[in-house]
């Protein structure tokens, strides 16, 4: 596993509400994504995917000529 994305679940956010929080863990790294409607943290999460990704396989960047 690469990376584990934990929902942060409270009266204030979690299941059956419109927002939600994530802790985001990797080795060596992790990331807090703040509360904000669920669709707002769904992208972030999806740039933080990429953002390792790429960081992972700069062969794969997008900013190169391919």
């Amino acid at each position: 596993m690469d990376m584990f994305a934990a929902n942060r679940v409270g009266s204030d956010c979690g299941f059956d509400l419109e927002t939600n929080s994530l802790t985001v863990l990797w080795e060596g790294g992790e990331a807090d994504l703040e509360q904000a409607p669920k669709t707002v943290v769904a992208t972030r999460l999806i740039e933080l995917i990429a953002e390792r990704f790429h960081s992972m396989r700069p062969e794969l960047s997008s900013t190169q000529a391919g």
